[in-house]
């Protein structure tokens, strides 16, 4: 399924998990990987930078990856490797642009924090997760974010993918079961159904219909898709943040797969500790 995997590293001591999980689906998937870390400004106003780095200290950084790369990468795979300074997420779209990746890891709590802090200038940017649906939304592919304690190194066992039944786009659905179908994964697919603000609490009845009209809804979607029969579909009502943590938690799912655009993205990205795969909504992306 995936062809190229390019990781962005921003401080090497905290990326051994992230490499650990590029590395293993670029394995998995024969893919090729490249590996960019990039110093900040030594000293910046703004957007305006002052100072970069030196020559010797990139050289040393560069080192640093490589040696990282040795003790981390799984036996007959290679990875390219680049160093070089500015901001992270800047030089991580333009690598994105050139090198044609079709999957785009985010190294660590370090590497999302490095971009929050790039992308902060009017205070807009509120934590490094946010800055990940950022990158997601320019990025020509989709974004996995890793948390900084890592992930599976081996095939994802489930993934569940969270989708608005109404708003829900064929292709986020298709990327989930293409991943599953490569992966040999169970796919949980779920739709939360937040409650209405401002009025009573729907009866028994009324909830039933809607999770009801939800799955429905979803089956359609699904139809036709790979692996259909590792899908699971549900619709859960309440607050979307609490449930999709709650079913994650109750299936032991492994990757969580999401719109960078969906409205509970920023709550889940901020809690996760699993890894997040982004990608951008459809109309965006057109």
């Amino acid at each position: 399924m995936f062809t190229m995997v390019l990781l962005g590293l921003g401080d090497v001591e905290q990326a051994g998990g992230a490499l650990q999980v590029a590395a293993g689906l670029a394995a998995r998937h024969g893919a090729g990987l490249f590996v960019q870390h990039v110093s900040p400004p030594r000293s910046r106003d703004g957007a305006c930078v002052l100072e970069l780095p030196t020559e010797k200290e990139l050289e040393a950084r560069r080192a640093e990856v490589e040696a990282l790369c040795r003790r981390h990468l799984p036996s007959g795979l290679t990875a390219d490797v680049a160093a070089g300074s500015g901001f992270l997420h800047v030089e991580l779209l333009k690598m994105a642009r050139l090198a044609g990746p079709d999957l785009l890891v985010l190294g660590g709590g370090d590497a999302l924090e490095q971009c929050r802090r790039e992308l902060d200038a009017g205070g807009s940017v509120a934590s490094g997760r946010e800055a990940a649906l950022v990158l997601a939304e320019a990025a020509p592919c989709p974004v996995l974010a890793v948390p900084e304690t890592g992930g599976r190194t081996g095939p994802f066992e489930c993934i569940l993918a969270v989708v608005e039944a109404a708003k829900a786009d064929r292709s986020l659905l298709e990327l989930a079961a293409r991943l599953t179908a490569r992966e040999g994964a169970e796919l949980h697919v779920l739709h939360p159904l937040p409650l209405p603000l401002g009025s009573a609490a729907p009866t028994q009845d009324e909830a039933a219909r809607k999770v009801r009209a939800a799955r429905d809804r979803l089956t359609y979607l699904c139809q036709g898709l790979p692996a259909s029969e590792r899908f699971r579909l549900d619709a859960a009502e309440g607050e979307p943040g609490v449930e999709i943590f709650k079913y994650a938690r109750e299936r032991q799912a492994d990757l969580l797969v999401m719109s960078s655009g969906h409205p509970a993205a920023s709550h889940v990205l901020s809690n996760a500790r699993i890894p997040v795969l982004l990608r951008k909504p459809a109309a965006a992306e057109a």
